[in-house]
């Protein structure tokens, strides 16, 4: 009997036992269930959005001492209270607690400080950003006048700086902000850094000297590439150094512009532009287009002719010539010739424009046609670069030696 009895009173008193326990695990999901939680933290907006207790009509909020609680008046939506936090200052980390007004659990938010160790800097001369201090994280980016920021991609943003250079532009960068949760409190975005891209300078001016077949180049240190008759640059095509000088000749940068033995010359298509510098940009370009070079045909060759009249004097005549149709000639004298004046000597020789099939009178001492001297002919150009219609000096042929007769 006094078994029975012993083993009834040990059944009640477990089931009390289990009752309490039950009864404080109830207890505990309760409390957890009525203390405030943190759905999310949006850097970007600038709130935090916390999810009250079951009971709480309102949130409270301090500091990390806790000391004063102060109420939020924003009325809560299906239990939720969305909070600006833009007056929270970045300088330094700030803890934010939180609870409700019915429960006084308070739970703790640690806002991180704004990250400030990115620098960007940009070399016009490489066209290329220099990026140090993004500490691992996604670099956004944005213009001046936008608030829209993109996500910056060092394999694409060479192309997207390209495009900017044209007209310049002032480009924002940061570190992209993490938005924060229940168990972690997120990044705020990073310190913007300002970078001035400079627009392109203007494009070099581009001229050719007609009698001397050479560039005339306004600027110094330009380069150049080659593109077709639409303006696109060849397949393989990079920028190359102009060759240094005062005068360059055509021959020496383009040579596939001058007729040859075996056929009249290309038209060739260039590109030109100043190459940026560490204190200005890449310049706009510049692109020409040169006819290619004629050769000087037999039967305009034989039209040229000459007589002479006295022992000083000949009359040239170009029985083709015409002002549309110009031809040119060139003496180089004998005296010329020693000192190693060639029709090559392009600085020290002249070529006389005519436009007239009547003959004309050349004189010994007035004209420096002594004897010996010697006589080339070509057709002159016509119009000048960048007009329609515009072509080069032929290809020359040597006319004559002068040789006065005897009386």
């Amino acid at each position: 009997m006094d078994r029975i009895r012993y083993i009834k009173r040990f059944a009640v008193t477990f089931l009390a036992f289990a009752l309490v326990m039950l009864a404080f695990a109830a207890t505990v999901r309760v409390k957890a269930e009525e203390t405030v939680a943190v759905t999310e933290i949006d850097y970007e907006k600038s709130i935090i959005t916390v999810k009250l207790g079951s009971g709480d009509t309102e949130l409270q909020i301090s500091d990390s001492k806790q000391k004063t609680w102060e109420s939020v008046t924003i009325e809560p939506v299906s239990g939720t209270v969305t909070l600006d936090i833009s007056w929270i200052p970045v300088s330094k980390d700030y803890v934010l607690s939180l609870r409700g007004d019915k429960n006084k659990t308070a739970v703790k938010v640690k806002i991180p400080k704004q990250e400030k160790t990115l620098k960007v800097s940009y070399t016009a001369a490489a066209g290329v950003l220099d990026i140090t201090g993004d500490n691992g994280r996604t670099i956004e980016w944005r213009k001046k006048n936008s608030t829209k920021w993109k996500t910056y991609n060092p394999a694409t943003f060479p192309k997207t700086l390209e495009g900017l250079v044209s007209k310049g532009a002032t480009l924002i960068f940061r570190t992209a902000p993490v938005k924060g949760n229940a168990t972690s409190a997120g990044v705020r975005p990073g310190k913007e850094v300002s970078v001035a891209i400079k627009h392109k300078i203007a494009a070099p001016k581009i001229a050719i000297d007609d009698e001397k077949l050479t560039f005339k180049f306004a600027d110094k240190n330009l380069e150049y590439r080659f593109c077709d008759e639409d303006g696109k640059v060849l397949d393989g095509e990079t920028w190359k150094k102009v060759p240094a000088g005062s005068d360059v000749l055509i021959k020496d940068l383009a040579p596939q512009v001058l007729a040859s033995d075996s056929g009249d010359g290309k038209t060739v298509g260039i590109q030109f532009r100043i190459p940026a510098t560490a204190k200005k940009q890449v310049s706009n370009n510049t692109t020409i287009f040169i006819p290619g070079q004629t050769r000087l045909t037999a039967d305009e060759f034989k039209s040229v002719k000459i007589e002479y009249k006295d022992q000083s004097s000949f009359q040239l005549t170009f029985e083709k010539a015409s002002y549309t149709e110009p031809y040119e000639y060139c003496i180089i004298s004998a005296k010329d010739q020693k000192e190693g004046v060639t029709i090559e000597s392009f600085n020290e020789i002249h070529w006389v424009t005519v436009t007239d099939k009547r003959a004309f009178l050349v004189e010994k001492e007035k004209n420096n046609a002594t004897e010996g001297s010697i006589i080339y002919v070509r057709k002159k150009s016509i119009r000048k670069l960048g007009i329609s219609g515009y072509t080069l000096a032929s290809t020359y042929k040597m006319f004559t030696t002068v040789n006065y007769p005897d009386s």
